[in-house]
């Protein structure tokens, strides 16, 4: 038989150590609160504009963009670098853009709102903006 714990079921005990551990660390959750506050304000100034948004998103490896139409949501087309040759983060970044820029031309779309998703304007973001310009699109 296991002793009691000041009284506490197990589920109890587990439940007041997981809240120790998570008060414990007060700085993971305020860092995520203001990313996400500073990407709802940039999401918010770009949905309420209608037509088409070009969707930028990135991790460690790679770069992704997507076409979203504003009014309904829909995801028309996704460009990933996967796909594309060998080179830097920034160049196949750029290629994304391109492609992007190919692939809404094709379906006839020549003006987009650019959503780099809460993220500064520097980098693979910026080469994504770039490439689709060079592409034929107007952000």
């Amino acid at each position: 038989m296991l002793p009691e714990l000041n009284k506490l079921t197990r589920y109890q005990s587990m439940k007041q150590t997981k809240k120790t551990e998570f008060t414990e660390n007060k700085s993971v959750p305020k860092q995520k609160s203001e990313r996400a506050l500073q990407k709802d304000l940039v999401s918010g100034q770009v949905v309420t504009r209608k037509g088409y948004r070009l969707v930028v998103a990135r991790s460690s490896k790679h770069t992704l963009a997507q076409v979203v139409e504003s009014e309904t949501g829909k995801v028309l087309f996704t460009v990933i670098d996967r796909k594309s040759e060998s080179g830097t983060k920034v160049e196949k970044a750029r290629s994304v853009g391109l492609g992007v820029a190919k692939k809404a031309i094709a379906k006839g779309i020549t003006k987009i709102v650019f959503d780099r998703n809460g993220r500064q304007f520097h980098g693979r973001v910026a080469a994504v903006a770039q490439g689709a310009r060079e592409g034929g699109l107007k952000l």
